[in-house]
C-alpha cells in the first residue's frame, strides 16, 4: 500500500466519521498515478487542460485520479477531488434563505467569488468556477487545522448546513446532469 494510497483511505474515514452523511454517497474510486503532476486531458472546459494538478474527479463515474507526488498534501488533495463527489450529490439539496431555485443555491452563493475579478479568498484556482471553488472550500473547510472564519461566513453556514444533514434524511442522491 503506498503512502499516498493509505493517507487517502484514513483521511476518507475520518471525514465519515466526522460528517456521517458522507457514509450515504454512492462509492468513489481512488487510482494513485506515479508523476508529479496530473493532466487533465478529460477536460471539458471546467478547468485548463494544459494545467499541472495533482488529481482529478471524473463526474458521472465517482473516480478520483492523484498523483504520488511527496511534495503535495495527499490529504488536502484527496478532500479537494472528493469535494466534487460531494458537490454532485449533496449540494444541489441544500437550500439558502432567499436562494430557492433548486440545486442552484451554491452557483448564487458562490457567484461573488468566482471570476477573475473576484477577491481571492483560497486561491486564484478556486475562483476559476463555482466548482473549483466549491472543491477548494470542501477541502479547507473539512480539514482537521481549519479554524472558524476562514472562510466567508456565507460559505460556511452553506457547508455546516450540508454536512450536517441529519442521515435519516437523506432519501435518494443524484448528481446534477
Amino acid at each position: 500500500c503506498s503512502p499516498t494510497t493509505k493517507a487517502v483511505k484514513e483521511e476518507k474515514t475520518r471525514l465519515e466519521d466526522k460528517y456521517p452523511v458522507l457514509k450515504t454517497l454512492p462509492p468513489v474510486t481512488v487510482d494513485i498515478k506515479p508523476g508529479s503532476s496530473y493532466r487533465d486531458t478529460d477536460s471539458i472546459g471546467l478547468a485548463d487542460p494544459t494545467a499541472d494538478l495533482y488529481g482529478g474527479y471524473a463526474h458521472g463515474i465517482n473516480k478520483i485520479t492523484l498523483v504520488e507526488n511527496p511534495t503535495i498534501e495527499k490529504e488536502h488533495a484527496f478532500r479537494h477531488e472528493y469535494g466534487h463527489h460531494v458537490q454532485d450529490y449533496l449540494a444541489k439539496d441544500v437550500r439558502i434563505e432567499g436562494l430557492t431555485q433548486r440545486g442552484k443555491s451554491w452557483q448564487m452563493l458562490s457567484a461573488p467569488y468566482v471570476g477573475k475579478d473576484a477577491p481571492t479568498i483560497l486561491s486564484d484556482y478556486a475562483k476559476i468556477n463555482h466548482r473549483e471553488l466549491f472543491a477548494e472550500s470542501f477541502a479547507v473547510f473539512t480539514s482537521d487545522k481549519y479554524k472558524q472564519g476562514t472562510l466567508p461566513k456565507d460559505i460556511e453556514k452553506f457547508f455546516d448546513k450540508m454536512l450536517s444533514k441529519r442521515v435519516e434524511n437523506i432519501t435518494s442522491a443524484g448528481a446534477e446532469p
